[in-house]
């Protein structure tokens, strides 16, 4: 509790202490709580007029009855000792005066009905003014919404809570502009690091499902313009590592926030319902958040941004930590001009939850640069849920145009992790990097891609799993180059399986590096092109006929890239024709076993000497198509 003298300093400090100095109960007043002092306030007021005054409530509960109690703006009021105004039912203080009231005291009990009004001269609103305790267990709400209703009719629209634990059981609406600002500190409790209690923290209390603290607009113009949020702790669990004992809530609902919003250094801790939720929220930005161990699993995202009718844009988000979540993000409904910059995003669950991907779905120029992603979820890789059977991917992209450029994604288990599945929307991952990538499911690739992918100049760590080293499947019109493909495992044995499966259409794979051990480089039913790609490894590098077929589809062999097909039938197969070439093009046919015939067809095939070409195991034979017909040139 602030003392008399240190008021008086502050506020003669301020440059408000000028004037008459008046201790307002040598002047008739008095703090009893039981006499009106509206009178006397009066004719103090009086005497004073318009000079420049000072005036000390000393101690206690000031009451008021008169219709209207005026406090003009040519005094400065000083409240000491815990004193503060109470205005009965039917009273209105009007306060357009400076206050000096320190930040911890209780200035105006409004709980006989009383109300405030006028545009006081200060800065910033303290809740602890309109009631709130830092005090285990002492619900905030009631305090929090006079708080807020004040700065707002009050025309200051800036609310600083200090120091201090604040908690919160019911719901604190914002329906008009208001900053709401605290102090960020890293202090952590000395015997138990994981637990923090320095800074401005709201903690959830009680059971209320609903929403802790939303900013809706319920103005003439239906959005709320500029607000600033910073500095401010909000918790549901006090364990950042575990997340244990979640708050079953939102912490932060945002909606028609617009021209200039900002989010700046939030900590979200421990809301199952999600951390923070932004409906419509543009022209903003968000510094160094960090959202952890909030969302449920395919239920509520722990970041959700979403918007309405193309109007959610110019969205800029720096830093951004979303740590130890199982629903890590979820963007859609038309979000635009969003960019994530240099942050984190971590999908970790633990046993029998399975963690949810990042889901975008109907996002519109959405750019991720410089980020991190990190795989932790529960058994990683191997952890399966009850329907695919397959581990979800990091992303889950639906519609729309999202770009990645110099990210890194990693795991710590090194088995691996799928990253991408595609199945609508444009994609463009340029020079980023992709470590421990899942290999072993010939369903579940590592990057799945339905089509018009770009995946240009990135590196990809890539090991066999279960004897499989499957990495990418792509679909219509995808851009593969420039890539390096990794193996960490140095060549581990490899039985099965394929790096690539193109079995869309114009999806062209040019100037890649491959290393390491693989079965083949594309699977057969592929109709990708493989351009001047490279390798260098254990693997065959063939791309397989597939086993029985007798007029095999040659089409997806590109004239400038690969002509290496490889013969594995399982049982003696004959084959007649090779379909869909081009003049000109030659194809160069290795056996792994004695089952297939290439016949002398004569329409379809002309083989020299006009004999039928029966396969020994690792025999090889080059044909060349010239428009017509199918030609031997070597054996």
């Amino acid at each position: 509790m602030p003392s008399v003298s240190d008021l008086m300093a502050s506020a003669f400090y301020s440059g408000g202490g000028r004037g008459g100095i008046y201790n307002v109960d040598d002047n008739g007043l008095r703090g009893d709580d039981s006499f009106d002092n509206s009178d006397a306030w009066a004719r103090l007021l009086k005497k004073v007029g318009d000079k420049l005054a000072t005036f000390l409530f000393i101690s206690g509960s000031y009451r008021f009855s008169a219709a209207t109690v005026d406090f003009p703006s040519n005094i400065l009021v000083v409240f000491a000792n815990g004193a503060h105004l109470t205005p009965n039912l039917g009273s209105n203080i009007k306060l357009n005066c400076q206050i000096v009231g320190g930040l911890y005291s209780l200035l105006f009990d409004l709980s006989k009905g009383g109300t405030l009004s006028g545009a006081p001269l200060v800065t910033q609103i303290y809740p602890h003014w309109f009631g709130a305790r830092c005090e285990d267990g002492f619900d905030n709400t009631q305090a929090m919404q006079r708080t807020f209703d004040h700065a707002i009719s009050l025309k200051v629209r800036e609310v600083f809570a200090p120091v201090g634990i604040y908690d919160i059981a019911g719901t604190v609406r914002v329906n008009d502009p208001c900053n709401f600002i605290g102090v960020k500190t890293t202090f952590t409790n000395t015997t138990n690091p994981e637990i923090r209690e320095g800074g401005t923290i709201f903690r959830s209390i009680g059971t209320s499902n609903a929403d802790m603290f939303v900013f809706e607009p319920v103005n003439d113009y239906n959005v709320i313009f500029g607000t600033k949020i910073t500095d401010l702790t909000f918790l549901g669990s006090n364990h950042f590592n575990t997340g244990t004992n979640k708050s079953d809530r939102r912490a932060l609902y945002l909606k028609y926030m617009v021209t200039e919003p900002s989010l700046e250094r939030l900590n979200v801790v421990g809301f199952t319902r999600g951390g923070i939720h932004t409906n419509q929220f543009f022209d903003g930005s968000w510094y160094s958040c960090r959202v952890i161990q909030c969302g449920k699993d395919n239920e509520y995202p722990a970041v959700y941004l979403s918007g309405e009718s193309d109007s959610t844009n110019a969205l800029h988000i720096f830093g951004l930590h979303i740590e130890a979540c199982e629903f890590p993000l979820k963007c859609d409904h038309n979000m635009r001009h969003v960019q994530f910059i240099g942050g984190k995003i971590e999908m970790y669950s633990a046993t029998p939850v399975l963690g949810s991907p990042v889901q975008l779905s109907g996002v519109l120029e959405n750019t991720f640069v410089g980020m991190q992603f990190v795989q932790r979820s529960a058994n990683d890789p191997g952890y399966y849920d009850n329907v695919t059977k397959i581990q979800p991917p990091f992303f889950s992209i639906a519609s729309g145009r999202v770009s990645f450029n110099g990210c890194f994604g990693t795991t710590p288990t090194p088995a691996g992790t799928k990253w991408f599945n595609q199945t609508g929307g444009e994609i463009i991952i340029d020079g980023s990097t992709f470590d421990n990538c899942w290999g072993g499911d010939d369903t579940a690739y590592a990057f799945s891609f339905s089509g018009q992918v770009k995946f240009l100049n990135n590196n990809v760590y890539c090991q066999p799993t279960n004897g499989k080293r499957n990495l990418m499947k792509f679909g219509n019109e995808c851009l593969i180059t420039g890539n390096t493909v990794y193996d960490p495992s140095n060549g581990a044995a490899v039985t099965s399986g394929q790096l690539f499966l193109a079995d869309g259409v114009g999806t062209k794979l040019e100037n890649n590096r491959i290393f390491g051990s693989f079965n083949k480089v594309l699977d057969a039913t592929s109709t990708a092109n493989l351009i001047g790609t490279t390798w260098s490894g254990i693997g065959e590098a063939l791309i397989s006929i597939p086993d029985g077929a007798t007029t095999p589809d040659v089409g997806y062999v590109d004239r400038n890239g690969s002509k290496w097909l490889k013969l594995s039938n399982t049982s003696p197969t004959t084959i007649t024709n090779f379909l869909n070439a081009y003049g000109g093009q030659v194809i160069i046919l290795t056996a792994t076993n004695g089952n297939t015939t290439i016949k002398n067809s004569g329409a379809y095939i002309a083989l020299k000497g006009s004999v039928d070409a029966a396969m020994s195991a690792g025999a090889s034979i080059t044909l060349r198509f010239d428009g017509a017909k199918w030609y031997e040139m070597n054996r």
